[in-house]
């Protein structure tokens, strides 16, 4: 029997990162703001506390609504562009997570520069999930043994906006006045299709289901309203794990079992203004830029447990994948490595894992990470 009903099926997500101009002011994307992801997660919330004065039953009967709260994750593998003169799908996000970026070149910046993005998943026209003003706070990037490489960001956001299926209640006639059968499917700055000709159409307001919509547009009585996003346009393969090379101090022959890296941008978000009822702007802190390498304990890189008591800092390089636009390399100027205990199995080799952070030349330098595809 086949089912009755469209389900929203995650195999056909489509996600899209766009630049804003003004914080936390949504932007349609285009079909070049995709990217493939692995995992993509937008989590809203908002307070709702107990009244609680004085009465005369124990019960709870009434509810104040505070402020609200959106946070999301998105899990990729690391994917260069394919080509050896454009960057790669997620540019957007490395560069809000960084601050600067120029010819396939992510670079860390001392100012506020951190771009917000408007964000979006949807699931084959039957719901999307869009947030508004989002900010990377933290940027991870793993590899181990001959696993795919992978990228994950994280951070918070302004406005959660959802988008669902409803009907068309009337017909209209290059109009932007649209009314709908159910309310609930639509926020404002939902971007619609309203039959088989008005799309990429953005709600502008809402009163009750009368909805408004940002140019006039043309439809029949019963038409679907659904969740529109531009055909994907996206480039470029995952780096393979089993390319690639690790240089630390010049030494080339240095053999990893793990790398993981981590960018933490320590985020303060507004959001304790009177009457804002959600994150209106957001200051970067002091960043920290951390990670882990283990290797084997073979007798030639013994001595990499000793050299982390003196405290020097040291040039560390990877690089995943061959060939013109497939490469991502990662330079760190000055990693410092800190302390861990030996990883002593039972009968099988010991692992040395060497935890560090990555520092800047001097006080005016901004050089602890940059990030090349090419």
């Amino acid at each position: 029997m086949g089912s009755t009903q469209d389900h929203a099926l995650g195999r056909n997500r489509a996600f899209f990162a766009k630049v804003e101009s003004t914080y936390g002011t949504f932007v349609k994307p285009a079909a070049t703001d995709a990217a493939k992801v692995l995992n993509c997660s937008f989590d809203f919330k908002q307070e709702r506390k107990n009244r609680m004065d004085s009465r005369a039953v124990r019960a709870h009967y009434e509810r104040i609504t505070g402020r609200k709260e959106v946070s999301w994750s998105v899990d990729s593998y690391l994917i260069p562009s394919g080509s050896g003169s454009t960057d790669p799908d997620l540019a957007p996000l490395f560069k809000a997570a960084m601050g600067a970026s120029s010819s396939q070149v992510f670079s860390l910046t001392s100012g506020q520069a951190l771009d917000s993005l408007s964000l979006i998943q949807q699931m084959n026209n039957v719901v999307m999930e869009s947030v508004t003003g989002a900010y990377v706070d933290t940027m991870t990037i793993s590899m181990s043994g001959g696993d795919d490489p992978k990228v994950s960001f994280s951070g918070g956001a302004s406005t959660h906006i959802h988008t669902s299926t409803t009907t068309a209640d009337g017909a209209g006639s290059s109009t932007t006045a649209l009314v709908v059968d159910d309310a609930d499917a639509i926020e404002v700055g939902s971007v619609i299709k309203v039959g088989s000709s008005a799309d990429n159409i953005k709600v502008t307001a809402k009163n009750g289901t009368a909805i408004t919509l940002e140019s006039a547009s043309s439809w029949s009585d019963g038409d679907a309203v659904i969740p529109f996003t531009p055909s994907e346009t996206t480039a470029g393969s995952p780096s393979p794990g089993i390319t690639g090379s690790v240089t630390l101090a010049g030494n080339s022959g240095l053999e990893i079992v793990s790398f993981e890296l981590s960018l933490v941008n320590n985020i303060k978000a507004i959001s304790d203004e009177a009457f804002a009822s959600t994150v209106t702007d957001f200051i970067p802190g002091f960043r920290d830029v951390t990670g882990s390498l283990s290797v084997r304990c073979a007798k030639d890189q013994a001595l990499e447990i000793g050299k982390r008591k003196g405290f020097g800092a040291r040039d560390l390089q990877i690089v995943s994948g061959s060939g013109t636009g497939n490469v991502c390399t990662i330079d760190l100027d000055q990693v410092e490595f800190e302390f861990s205990a030996l990883n002593v199995p039972e009968s099988e080799e010991v692992i040395i894992d060497l935890p560090f952070r990555a520092l800047a030349q001097d006080a005016a330098s901004n050089d602890e990470l940059t990030i090349t595809f090419s």
